[in-house]
């Protein structure tokens, strides 16, 4: 068994959240412990601001009754109100952000959820592929020197 995870490891991590399984039955399936699963998701989130189906992002606690509009002063948008504005929520005065409760439990991803397609909150996904990226990235940083000239280090002595 090895100690660090591989792609085809953090696949089967990310393929499991979408069938909706718990930390425990991943770690089960991959012999792992439950807390490195959860580790594993938590380390290694993306966020995102995307919207639902045919609607864009918007995380205003204000967005259902607002009555504002063109605050992004595009007099071409589209949107025409700034509740269907991805825009507005960077100009507004009074946006609050709503954050979804779920996000703060396990499994503290977007992966399996149901509201997925209606939802136009902030959201965050466990990806596989930027997950091993991500490990790659730092693993090969670890190993590199640090950058110093000979006489700095003399002078750091």
């Amino acid at each position: 068994m090895s100690k660090h995870m591989t792609l085809s490891e953090r696949k089967d991590i990310e393929i499991s959240l979408k069938e909706g399984k718990s930390f425990k039955e991943i770690g089960r399936n991959l012999g792992k412990d439950c807390t490195t699963i959860s580790k594993e998701v938590r380390y290694h989130l993306v966020e995102r601001k995307n919207g639902a189906w045919g609607q864009s992002y918007n995380a205003c606690t204000l967005r259902f009754g607002c009555k504002k509009s063109l605050l992004c002063n595009n007099q071409k948008c589209e949107a025409k109100k700034c509740n269907f504005c991805n825009i507005c929520n960077n100009f507004c005065d009074s946006f609050n952000e709503e954050k979804c409760r779920k996000l703060d439990k396990p499994p503290y991803v977007c992966n399996g959820c149901d509201s997925l397609k209606k939802c136009t909150l902030r959201k965050k996904f466990y990806v596989a592929k930027d997950a091993q990226d991500e490990y790659e990235y730092v693993r090969s940083e670890s190993r590199t020197g640090i950058a110093i000239t000979e006489d700095g280090l003399n002078h750091l002595d």
